[in-house]
């Protein structure tokens, strides 16, 4: 296998997608569901000020450094399998790490986009929030683009129908991605921050609604409308990819990020009940996901299977959606731990971004060395994953922090305040 091979071999992971840093978002006062459908409610973030600096959510870092965490592990198991019989378990991992950040990105997204649509359900006010969100994904997007552009030529592979990945149309194609391949989720995440908001303000304009019932009413129809169609896909063609057709689908994986979006909902209009259900949530998700990973076990392989293609993606979401009253909740973790996980979280964007290509060149260059002994397998994995970080460290500080700052140089007060509390 020649060099440019051997980068593209490593097996399509499960990938995140760019997460969205860590701050939270704190809960409304109100008076009810009556009133929350008669009266106007204001967005608070859920961290907060505190002699003159902002506090995130602990877990909500926490989540998302588990995520982030699952993400590594599953590159990690995928160079250990070299040596190791465990590339089942990267899959699994990488998996639940994708699924975590897409249910959380739609969570934060959809706490700032409630706020958007509640003060000005208008095109404008829809085109600066996409404004802004495109200026916090897509240079980071773009320079990684670039770097694996030069990675590719370098090993003689320049990948035809290029054009996609500038479109985020990677994961309509008829083959696996073999370039920049933990792009796929991204482009699911893209195509979710456009189409969301201009359904959500069309269903406002169009149908007369305030936006707490066009926002709901948008979300409870994208449910049931991409979990109805991933079922009918699956059982009109069973012969259809669990990867391409399924996982990586640019529609039928819209509902992962709307149960954050749901749940962006109950925290600011119905605060009493997402309290209560903190405990009950966390307790039924923690079953919800040992249910799911039980599947990949049961049916195997997970990825023929119709639950594979249609109920693990549904388990999956509606688990770590039930996990959220809990953790939007946990306020602070102090010491060296509690910097750990924000750090972690901050960074998480950039080490998405960077860990997949740098595991795959570590297993073009010392694969014959994770194969010679296990001290060399694991010595290899825990230098690759810190110096996976402290790139991550290295791109957050010199490129991704100034572009935020560029970003928010003329925002409005209200609104970088809101940004920097969500890190979104």
């Amino acid at each position: 296998m020649d060099r440019a091979q051997a980068i593209n071999a490593v097996v399509d992971l499960s990938l995140q997608p760019p997460p969205p840093d860590s701050h939270a978002i704190s809960q409304c006062k109100t008076q009810g569901l009556a009133s929350l459908l008669d009266q106007p409610t204001s967005v608070t973030p859920l961290g907060k000020v505190k002699g003159g600096s902002l506090e995130r959510t602990a877990g909500l870092d926490v989540m998302r450094s588990i995520a982030i965490g699952l993400v590594l592990l599953s590159h990690t198991l995928n160079l250990l399998r070299l040596k190791f019989h465990v590339a089942g378990w990267a899959v699994v991992s990488g998996y639940f790490g994708v699924e975590v950040f897409f249910v959380l990105s739609g969570f934060l997204i959809g706490r700032i986009l409630i706020e958007v649509l509640q003060k000005d359900a208008s095109g404008p006010a829809v085109w600066n929030f996409l404004r802004r969100r495109w200026f916090r994904t897509l240079p980071n997007y773009f320079l990684f683009l670039a770097i694996n552009l030069a990675i590719a030529a370098h090993f003689g592979g320049i990948p035809s129908g290029l054009w996609r990945f500038f479109l985020f149309l990677q994961n309509s194609s008829a083959t696996a991605i073999q370039f920049f391949t933990e792009s796929w989720s991204l482009a699911i995440e893209e195509w979710f921050y456009l189409a969301t908001p201009l359904l959500m303000l069309g269903v406002i304009r169009f149908g007369r609604l305030k936006a707490r019932q066009g926002i709901l009413l948008t979300a409870c129809a994208v449910l049931l409308t991409v979990t109805a169609a991933r079922i009918a896909l699956a059982a009109t063609r069973p012969e259809s990819s669990w990867g391409l057709d399924f996982r990586a689908s640019l529609v039928l994986r819209q509902d992962a990020c709307m149960y954050g979006v749901l749940g962006a909902w109950l925290s600011i209009y119905l605060p009493k009940w997402w309290e209560r259900w903190r405990a009950l949530g966390m307790v039924l998700g923690l079953i919800g996901l040992i249910t799911a990973l039980w599947t990949f076990f049961c049916f195997v392989p997970v990825k023929d299977s119709i639950h594979g293609k249609t109920t693990l993606f549904t388990i999956t979401s509606l688990s770590i959606f039930l996990l959220l009253p809990a953790l939007s909740s946990w306020k602070r973790i102090g010491g060296p731990v509690g910097r750990c996980f924000q750090n972690l979280s901050i960074w998480s964007y950039s080490v998405y971004l960077i860990n997949f290509r740098i595991f795959a060149l570590a297993e073009t260059y010392v694969g014959k060395n994770v194969r010679a002994s296990t001290t060399s397998a694991f010595a290899i994995c825990a230098a690759v994953i810190a110096l996976v970080i402290l790139l991550a460290r290295w791109n957050y500080q010199l490129f991704e922090k100034p572009m935020l700052k560029l970003r928010d140089r003329k925002a409005e007060p209200r609104a970088e305040k809101m940004t920097e509390l969500s890190g979104v």
